[in-house]
Parts: structure tokens; C-alpha cells; sequence
């Protein structure tokens, strides 16, 4: 005989965000920690109900095409927690969660409404309700094919997420007849093609429409899920650092080529960027006068990936950078001096960095620290 293993949870909250709870509870229903969804796109059912649908490579999205089916595990297990719905205007959040051997967990989160809210229909108030019901179904790819995308995550199993905003749960019942099964085909014959923003435009802000079915719709074009992946950005700084007695302030243009794993964990920073140093001095005439000169610096740099983006910067960062007197001009600065730095301790987009000027293997030793502020 088939059981499940029923896991019922009734929490009384005004929290407005239903996914804002953490705890174990809310490990056991959801996908592993280090593990990245490669593709997320919306279906629009009508009626302010969407259908969300996230996989971790394209070719995932051949095994789960049946969703009726799933949707039918679903409600068979759901079944007997149907009693326990009172409230009406509560807002449900439904969990379905299958692992790797097999196992059907599901969780029931009740939110009552705060406050009452009405609307009017003819000469009567009815009561409102206002927050959407939300199902969030997790399940394993069987028998995953052969990864297409570069930046699949290596995890095994391979997962896929189904969640369901609706006005009701009720209205599940209006998408049984196959309309769901239509949608991962449709995408899979589009999604190649041009995909257009409310405006009519290939590129700026989305979301973006497909190209075929415009019920079907992502944040990115090709439903592009996670943060950006290899990136090339340009930098502007202003520095100011210590040379023996001297207080040496600097600018520096450069570019950085950042590449991450394909879990979004990890990445490497690889710059090149040239700094105007300036020092100041009398002349013989004891007017103050000034001398430029010019390192070409190249950095490396890795470190772990905020929210899995590699945009946003992590408060440490291990990078190593060498600079190299390109042009010198009076002789503060010995010639072929060499400039390391090791390690950035980074506050937004300010950083400190320790080195070492020297020349001529580690002749003439001089710490330094970095202050550099970017732009």
C-alpha cells in the first residue's frame, strides 16, 4: 500500500513574505543549499495566476513536460489535509517535497489575513481576500539526460521546482485538461527565438516575453535563471598609499575579467589597470612641484559568491597584485621598482591593501597600505 509522509506545520504570522522563514524545517522542503537552477520562467494561467517553473538545464525540461501528472501526485497527497483548511481567507502555502529515494514529505503553512478586507457586489459587502495561495512542488529529474548549458550545477541528484501562485487552490481544478502540458513544449520550440519586453525591445529591463507564446515570460532572455555568469567590467579608483615618507595619491583605469564556477560559489578575478602615482616636492627654488609616476599593475584575485551573483562584492577577497614602474619621473622611485600587494579587505567599494615596493630581487624593502576607492 502506498503512504506518505505527512508533516503538518500551522503557523499564525502577519509576515507578508510567505518564503521569509528560515529554519530546518524549511531545509527539509527545499532544494540543497549549493545547488543552482540554470532555467526559471513564468507561465501566465489568467486571472492574476501564474505557474512558476525552474530547472537546472534545458534538456531537464523533456522529463517533467507531463505536468498534469505531477500536479496529480500532488493533489492525491494533498487530499486528506483538505479538512484542515477552516479559514477562507487565510493564505495557504502548500510544500511537496520528493527526494532521490522516493520519499513524499508535505507541509501545510496557514497565514491568516490581518485584518478584514471587502469588496461590494450589488448592495452587499463580501469579505476579501487578499494574499495569493502558493504551491511549491520539488522533485528529482529521473534518469537525467546529458547536460546542454555550460553552467549546469554538477550536483547529483538534479532537482525541478513547480510553484503555483493562485487566487484559490481551487482553481487548480481549471488546469487539468492539458493547458499545462502545453508549455514546456511551447517553450522548447521558441525560446531560441526573439524575446521582447513590454516596450518591444530585445534588450534593457524585463520581464521579457517569448517569442510564440507571450503567456510565457522570464526576467532574462532564454529564461536565464541566477545571477550573471563571465563578465567584463572597467574600474575607476582613487588611491592614496604611503612611500617611505611620502604620502602618494593615485587614480588608476583598468578593466577585470570575473569568471565563476557553474554552482555560482566561486570566482576569479583576473585585472590589468594603470596608476598615475603623484608625489610632491620643492625645487631648487622652493616651489613645490609635482612628479608622476606610472605603475601598470596586474591583480588576481579569488574568493566565494554573494547570493550566488558575482556582481555583488564579498567583504574579502584573497587577491594578489603586482605593479610595475612603467614611467618614472624624479627619484623618489628606484628604477624597475616593483609594487606587491597581498589580500583586500573590502568595505562596499572601499578596500585596504599591505604590499611591498622593492627592487632587483627584494632590494630596497618598503611597506605599504593601499586605501582605494572605487567608482
Amino acid at each position: 500500500m502506498k503512504y506518505i509522509v505527512v508533516v503538518m506545520v500551522l503557523f499564525t504570522s502577519t509576515a507578508g513574505n510567505l518564503f521569509a522563514q528560515s529554519s530546518k524545517t524549511d531545509e527539509t522542503f527545499n532544494v540543497p543549499a549549493d545547488f543552482s537552477f540554470g532555467k526559471r520562467f513564468m507561465v501566465d494561467l489568467g486571472k492574476g495566476n501564474k505557474m512558476q517553473v525552474e530547472v537546472s538545464d534545458i534538456n531537464d525540461l523533456q522529463r517533467i513536460a507531463n505536468i498534469d501528472s505531477i500536479l496529480a501526485i500532488f493533489l492525491q497527497d494533498f487530499a486528506p489535509l483538505k479538512d484542515s483548511l477552516k479559514n477562507e481567507l487565510a493564505s495557504i502555502r502548500i510544500d511537496h517535497m520528493t527526494n532521490a529515494a522516493g520519499t513524499r514529505k508535505i507541509r501545510l503553512l496557514q497565514f491568516p489575513q490581518h485584518g478584514n478586507a471587502f469588496v461590494r457586489q450589488g448592495e452587499e459587502l463580501a469579505l476579501l481576500k487578499i494574499e495569493q495561495d502558493t504551491i511549491n512542488i520539488i522533485g528529482v529529474v529521473n534518469n537525467p539526460p546529458k547536460a546542454q548549458e555550460r553552467y549546469i550545477s554538477r550536483y547529483d541528484p538534479r532537482y525541478f521546482r513547480i510553484i503555483f501562485y493562485l487566487n484559490n487552490l481551487e482553481d487548480l481544478a481549471d488546469y487539468s485538461s492539458g493547458i499545462l502540458n502545453e508549455k514546456i513544449p511551447s517553450y522548447l520550440a521558441n525560446y531560441t527565438g526573439k524575446w521582447k519586453n513590454k516596450w518591444g525591445k530585445t534588450s534593457g529591463w524585463g520581464p521579457f516575453y517569448l517569442n510564440g507564446d507571450p503567456t510565457i515570460y522570464a526576467d532574462k532572455r532564454r529564461a536565464t535563471a541566477g545571477g550573471p555568469g563571465d563578465y567584463l567590467s572597467f574600474q575607476f579608483t582613487v588611491n592614496a598609499q604611503n612611500y617611505k615618507n611620502y604620502f602618494v595619491p593615485a587614480f588608476g583605469l583598468g578593466t577585470t575579467l570575473v569568471l565563476s564556477n557553474r554552482e555560482k560559489q566561486w570566482k576569479h578575478e583576473i585585472g590589468i589597470q594603470w596608476e598615475p602615482n603623484f608625489l610632491f616636492a620643492k625645487d631648487s627654488e622652493g616651489k613645490v612641484s609635482t612628479f608622476r609616476n606610472d605603475f601598470l599593475t596586474l591583480s588576481y584575485g579569488q574568493g566565494p559568491v554573494k547570493e550566488k551573483d558575482p556582481r555583488k562584492p564579498a567583504s574579502f577577497t584573497a587577491i594578489v597584485s603586482l605593479g610595475y614602474l612603467i614611467y618614472r619621473n624624479g627619484e623618489f622611485y628606484d628604477k624597475n621598482t616593483i609594487r606587491i600587494g597581498a589580500g583586500r579587505l573590502k568595505l562596499q567599494k572601499t578596500a585596504i591593501e599591505p604590499g611591498l615596493y622593492f627592487y632587483d630581487f627584494f632590494r630596497n624593502v618598503t611597506p605599504t597600505i593601499r586605501l582605494i576607492q572605487s567608482f
